[in-house]
């Protein structure tokens, strides 16, 4: 995430290097290249690519990083046992890594044959014991024994919450040596995603030579050693992250000598030097200049498909306090209000005026890219668009009537039109029969418009709406707010990922308090099924159940009221080939190469 307040001296840097290297545009971008990374050497003695980059990375430490661009940093350097195949795309696939073969003992047991003739960037050798280290030190930051230290160089990894099972359970119960190449891990509780978890970068192999077991590493003063395809040689604040082909790389190596990802957090500035040709590659393009680069014979702008990231409105469903005994009987919203409000929200005005049309649709919380997601269900959003939008309205106020609300006289006699627009139009809009507590937590242009349009879509239905910003938040109690609008973007692509932390109460991040037994049975056999296309049906039952608008509404119906999803579109050279388009944002920069046009 970019700092949201630039330093002014920072700017003017940046202006000033721009219009040096606008005037400088007649040189190639290979002696750019060289130019601004201070290296002196020939050319001819080096092949370089460089990435034009749109933020600093946040994190150097694997184990604690969450952030897609921290992770590129990261990935160009340290691997995993396992990885996906992004030559696959659009339908992943799980491929061997630093593990050349796994076994499935039985559903709480697996081993790894560890490749050989491995080797970490200072020359350490990898192997079995080398793996179990890393396992170790991940048990140590996720605070499993409970011992962990809390102090600058020490606390919880925020990746911690991947590797506990929803009871609070730590997923991993040992780990186990055997030989020189075999590796094993023992569960506390089956868990059949684990392989989709280890493709995580948290689960990156690191030297044990150059890696602090007990302290994270220091972005800006310790060096990554991994068994990747380059070394990691410095990052520079608003300047570099510089890498140099690592020459014992176990595949076949990278093409280039030299990547250097060029920080320009200046969206302007930086798009100005991607047109003036100083990148190979450019990222973060926002939708105002990705028709810029389409009209420049010389950049390719390649549509990949939708982002993985879930854009939701999520609903309190809980008590209005917990001490008030089942939820069920006391809900601040019950299903009918969801519904209600699901219905309300005009989806349409969403993708086409505050997006401007750089979204699709949202899902039923599984991403269409996931083999698990239900095509079937039909969203309060694709009901509009078959419907029209007056028709939800309408149907959403019959649901108010339902509940008493919507009559001269409360729940008795002379019910008011429910049509739209219709006669009693201003008695729905001036009458306040909720009144909601509405949370964003990005702060972006796009949610101030969001948020007046929910003000306007619910107020035909009679309720009305109160934001809270971020802080004033801590001020609230959790069932004192009634509507958060969130995001939730998966670590891995599997969709118990996207749907037990969101749905399942013992998770911290269930904001809806939905407690749902029907739910929270079906969620447990799917975290134990073992055969796929069963599992996957189980996970598409799920959708249904909370998201489908034509069935009797749930306990769980509409806690979740899916908004968007954003369009992923990758930019580069059209010289640069080797790309593997990719839905998940990452770069694979070692199968990259320069292919000229004679």
């Amino acid at each position: 995430m970019s700092e949201s307040n630039k330093k002014i001296d920072k700017k003017d840097i940046a202006i000033m290097v721009l219009i040096i290297l606008i005037t400088a545009s007649f040189i190639t971008n290979f002696e750019l290249s060289i130019t601004h990374s201070g290296l002196d050497l020939p050319q001819s003695k080096l092949k370089y690519c460089v990435v034009g980059f749109d933020t600093n990375p946040y994190n150097l430490d694997p184990i604690d990083t969450v952030d897609s661009k921290s992770i590129n940093v990261q990935q160009q350097v340290v691997e995993g046992l396992v990885a996906y195949d992004l030559s696959k795309h659009p339908n992943y696939s799980l491929k061997p890594m630093l593990a050349e073969e796994w076994h499935w003992y039985n559903a709480k047991k697996i081993s790894f044959k560890i490749k050989e003739n491995v080797f970490f960037h200072d020359g350490t050798k990898l192997d079995a014991p080398a793996v179990k280290w890393n396992f170790e030190r991940l048990r140590w930051f996720c605070n499993a024994t409970g011992t962990l230290p809390y102090n600058i160089t020490s606390w919880q990894a925020l990746n911690s919450f991947l590797y506990f099972l929803p009871n609070g359970t730590f997923l991993f119960n040992r780990f186990e040596v055997s030989g020189d190449y075999n590796f094993t891990i023992y569960l506390n509780s089956p868990f059949v995603p684990l392989l989709d978890l280890l493709t995580h970068v948290s689960t990156s192999i690191l030297s044990p030579t150059s890696t602090p077991k007990y302290s994270y590493l220091n972005l800006t003063t310790d060096i990554l050693v991994g068994t990747g395809p380059f070394n990691f040689i410095h990052f520079k604040c608003d300047r570099e992250v510089r890498y140099e082909r690592w020459e014992r790389y176990w595949a076949t190596g990278p093409f280039f000598d030299v990547l250097i990802f060029r920080i320009i957090e200046n969206q302007t500035a930086l798009m100005t030097a991607a047109l003036a040709g100083q990148f190979d590659y450019v990222t973060g393009v926002e939708r105002k200049y990705l028709n810029k680069f389409k009209t420049e014979p010389y950049f390719n702008v390649e549509y990949v498909g939708e982002d993985l990231s879930y854009w939701y409105l999520e609903l309190y469903a809980g008590p209005d306090d917990p001490a008030l005994g089942n939820p069920w009987d006391y809900q601040v919203l019950n299903r009918t209000w969801r519904k209600a409000l699901a219905l309300t929200v005009n989806y349409s005005h969403i993708i086409e005026k505050i997006y401007a049309g750089e979204v699709v649709k949202g899902v039923p919380v599984v991403p269409r890219a996931m083999p698990s997601h239900n095509t079937s269900v039909m969203l309060p959003a694709d009901w509009q668009k078959i419907n029209g939008y007056e028709k939800a309205i309408k149907w959403a106020r019959e649901l108010i009537q339902s509940m008493g609300f919507g009559y001269d006289d409360p729940g008795i006699t002379n019910p008011w039109d429910t049509d739209y627009p219709g006669k009693d139009e201003l008695k729905w809009t001036n009458a306040t029969f909720r009144e909601l507590i509405v949370f964003s937590y990005p702060i972006w242009l796009t949610n101030e418009y969001l948020h007046q349009l929910l003000t306007f879509n619910w107020g035909l239905i009679g309720v009305k709406t109160d934001k809270i910003r971020r802080a004033e938040y801590i001020e609230y109690k959790p069932w004192d707010i009634d509507v958060e609008y969130v995001d939730w973007t998966p670590p891995y692509l599997d969709a118990f990922i996207m749907i037990d932390p969101l749905f399942n109460n013992d998770s911290g991040f269930c904001f809806s308090q939905l407690n749902d037994p029907v739910l929270l049975d079906k969620l447990k056999d799917a975290r134990e099924e073992s055969d796929p296309v069963t599992r996957q049906n189980i996970y598409k039952w799920i959708q249904s159940y909370i998201f489908e608008v034509n069935r009797t509404p749930t306990y769980a119906s509409f806690t979740h009221i899916p908004l968007v999803a954003y369009k992923v579109s990758q930019v580069h050279k059209t010289e640069l080939t080797g790309i593997q388009y990719n839905v998940l944002k990452i770069l694979d920069c070692y199968k990259w190469y320069l292919e000229f046009s004679s």
